[in-house]
C-alpha cells in the first residue's frame, strides 16, 4: 500500500500513519503538507500511488476545495476526503465528485481500512488498464516505448536529443525525462548515449546543493537505465524497449 497524504497537521498525520501500519506490514505514506509545499502541479495524477488522502482543513485551504480541483483531472488516482461527520455536507459533495469520504471519527475504526481497500482495487484496475495497449501511446517518447512514465508533454528538443515532462510511476512524482536519439553505431566513441552515461558517472560524484543527483543508472537496450527527480533529467536512449 502506498499512499499519499495532503495534510498539515501533525497529530493527523500521526494518526493516519498509526493507523496504516496496524493492519499493514510495509505500508508507504508520503506527507504533502499544502502549507509548506503548495497545491499539487496540475499535470501531476498519483498514478504511483494507491490512493490519495484530502485533509479536511489547514492554513489558507480546505480538502473539499482540492477535491473539486482533483476530481476534474481524468486518471487522478482514488481519493479520500476527511470530513468533520459521517454524513456532512462535504461528506454528500464528496461522493458526488466520486470520491470516498470519511469522518474522523472513523480513522481508529474498520471504514478507514475499508476505504483504502476499495481504493487500492480500483487504482489496481486502473493501472492494468494503463499498462497494456490503451495505455502505450502515452507511454511512448521519440518513438521509444518508455513502461512506467507517463508523458505530459515535450519540453525542449536539441539535435541529439528531447526533453520531456513525464510522470513516474515507480518515482510518484514528475519528472524530466530525457530521450535520446541514437544516430550512431552500439560502439562508436562518439555515441550520445555514452556521452551521457560519462557525464552522469561524473555528475554523481560531485556533492553540492545546486546539483540534483540521479535515482536510478541510464539504460540503454541491454544497458540499465537513469531515472532521476524532478527538475533533473532521466536519460533513456531511444533503444530502450
Amino acid at each position: 500500500m502506498r499512499l499519499l497524504l495532503i495534510e498539515d497537521d501533525p497529530e493527523r498525520c500521526r494518526a493516519v500513519r498509526e493507523r496504516l501500519a496496524s493492519w499493514q506490514p510495509s505500508p508507504e505514506l508520503v506527507v504533502r503538507s499544502p502549507v509548506r509545499e503548495g497545491p499539487l502541479a496540475a499535470e501531476f495524477l498519483a498514478q504511483g500511488f494507491d490512493a490519495v488522502v484530502l485533509g479536511i482543513s489547514w492554513h489558507g485551504g480546505r480538502g473539499l476545495a482540492g477535491l473539486r480541483v482533483l476530481a476534474t483531472r481524468a486518471g487522478f488516482a482514488p481519493i479520500i476526503l476527511l470530513t468533520a461527520a459521517v454524513d456532512d455536507a462535504a461528506a454528500r459533495e464528496a461522493t458526488a465528485l466520486g470520491a470516498s469520504p470519511l469522518a474522523l471519527e472513523q480513522l481508529a475504526g474498520a471504514a478507514f481500512e475499508h476505504a483504502l481497500r476499495a481504493a487500492e482495487q480500483r487504482q489496481a484496475y486502473a493501472r492494468a488498464l494503463w499498462r497494456d495497449a490503451s495505455g502505450r501511446e502515452l507511454q511512448s517518447f521519440s518513438g521509444a516505448f518508455v513502461r512506467g512514465y507517463r508523458r505530459v508533454r515535450r519540453l525542449a528538443s536539441g539535435a541529439l536529443s528531447d526533453l520531456y515532462l513525464a510522470e513516474s510511476e515507480q518515482a510518484g512524482a514528475l519528472v524530466a525525462l530525457k530521450v535520446i536519439r541514437d544516430r550512431h553505431r552500439e560502439r562508436d566513441e562518439h555515441d550520445p548515449f555514452g556521452r551521457f552515461l560519462q557525464e552522469y558517472e561524473i555528475a554523481q560524484r560531485v556533492r553540492h546543493p545546486g546539483i540534483v543527483r540521479g535515482a536510478s543508472r541510464p539504460k540503454s537496450r541491454g544497458r540499465s537505465r537513469r531515472c532521476m527527480p524532478p527538475a533533473c533529467c532521466i536519460a533513456i536512449s531511444s533503444r530502450a524497449t
